[in-house]
């Protein structure tokens, strides 16, 4: 008789739970920014180049096709308005990213 670990029906139920649950950093920031209104700094920091390319990404994103977006979050016609920032005169990530959401497509 051969044995079989039976597979626990609750392992797919959990894990469709845990990813309607789990946000990336990225979706939870720029739900953070929409919210706010407000100019919001991205609660990490980067290195000088680090920090352009992801402001500019953002900033640009409306540009691209929206499966081609490189970061998560943002949504269908949103517009960023992007900043950086050196935190502390170095190059060795004491950059910051700032954004606000310039125009968004659920109020127009």
């Amino acid at each position: 008789m051969e044995r079989r670990h039976p597979k626990s029906s609750n392992s797919s139920e959990r894990q469709q739970a845990n990813d309607r649950t789990r946000t990336s950093f990225w979706v939870r920031t720029f739900e953070h920014a929409r919210q706010s209104g407000e100019w919001v700094r991205v609660p990490r920091t980067y290195t000088h180049s680090t920090a352009v390319q992801i402001a500019s990404d953002i900033s640009n994103a409306h540009r691209r096709e929206f499966d081609a977006h490189r970061v998560r979050g943002i949504r269908h016609g949103e517009r960023w308005l992007t900043r950086w920032h050196s935190e502390d005169g170095n190059d060795i990530g004491g950059h910051s990213v700032w954004l606000r959401l310039e125009t968004d497509p659920e109020s127009a």
